[in-house]
């Protein structure tokens, strides 16, 4: 919000200059539209999702500002949603889910980069607090929400009923968003779901529901979400997009260092109780630097369980090579 009055105010003043100075309308939007796409930077991330807690520091604690630029914040529902506004160019950085980003860029041939790295676990099983279900075998036959099909949770779903000797035919699930899912599982129309924080760890401070497993204890290191560029826009203002990751490398190293401040900055952003976010945040790993052994395992299970076809990615190892920029990390 800061940031977004910042911008215009400078805007309004550029209009003032140009009406003192006489220029014509025309000759001023051309000026503006100049100053914009120097100097403005749109940048994508998703409402409420604790992960992107890097982009919520930066934001508050103005580092952007610090660097002399100016961004336009744009919060997104989910990340598929966000990949749409990188293909129309409403956005040219963004905070998302590591699953759309592969998703898009492959069945959609959406041109972007990962530039880095957000956070690894961060996902949770959770069943309701008097629940009789102790175990991921103890799921068959139940209904479990899941955010999307081809997501982080879903893949996660998918991989421990497999390590409990089950298979995705096996439960029922069911496509809810994310902040739906407690109040779903209150009602008793789900016999569990899987999340991103701080949805899990809400619906445990609140009594409704208890972590039935851990992502981490799924599959450590994970991969979940990433910073992604796109590639006209990289290509175009590599030194802003220098400056971006830098940003978010401070931001993360930041939260380490800081765990109870950015607990504050998190509920504030994420509209939820600092105790929630705390919790949350012993489920989440802040990591800036990309896996990429961690990502082509993913793409390998989307590949598995049919959200990509083979045919399209021939050779993983080229594609994720080509995906996967860790050049601008790596200079810092």
């Amino acid at each position: 919000m800061v940031l977004q009055i910042i911008f215009r105010r400078k805007m309004a003043a550029l209009i003032v200059i140009a009406l003192i100075l006489g220029m014509g309308i025309g000759s001023f939007i051309v000026y503006s539209d100049f100053i914009k796409s120097e100097n403005s930077i749109k940048i994508g991330y998703l409402r409420g999702d604790l992960h992107q807690l890097s982009f919520f520091v930066a934001s508050e604690r103005e580092l952007y500002r610090e660097e002399g630029l100016d961004i336009e914040p744009s919060f997104f529902s989910n990340g598929v949603e966000e990949m749409d506004a990188f293909t129309s160019g409403s956005i040219d950085i963004g905070y998302l889910g590591i699953a759309p980003a592969i998703l898009k860029r492959i069945n959609a041939e959406t041109n972007i980069k990962i530039i880095a790295a957000v956070n690894y676990h961060g996902s949770a099983i959770i069943v309701p607090v008097d629940s009789s279900l102790h175990s991921i075998s103890d799921l068959k036959g139940k209904t479990i929400a899941i955010p999307g099909y081809g997501t982080v949770q879903n893949i996660l779903l998918n991989i421990a009923l497999e390590q409990s000797g089950m298979n995705i035919n096996e439960v029922n699930m069911t496509q809810i968003g994310p902040w739906n899912m407690q109040v779903t599982l209150e009602h008793g129309d789900v016999d569990a779901f899987i999340a991103w924080e701080p949805y899990p760890a809400k619906a445990v401070v609140e009594g409704s529901g208890k972590y039935l497993v851990k992502s981490s204890e799924i599959w450590k290191n994970h991969p979940c979400c990433v910073l992604a560029v796109r590639d006209d826009f990289l290509r175009d203002h590599r030194d802003v997009v220098e400056k971006i990751v830098a940003i978010h490398v401070n931001a993360t190293n930041w939260i380490k260092a800081n765990p109870s401040e950015a607990a504050s900055i998190g509920a504030q952003w994420t509209g939820v109780d600092q105790d929630v976010v705390v919790l949350a945040m012993e489920n989440i790993k802040y990591n800036h630097y990309p896996d990429k052994k961690s990502m082509k395992i993913y793409l390998e299970k989307l590949i598995q369980y049919g959200y990509v076809d083979s045919t399209q990615v021939e050779d993983v190892d080229l594609f994720m090579d080509s995906f996967i920029d860790t050049s601008l990390i790596e200079q810092l």
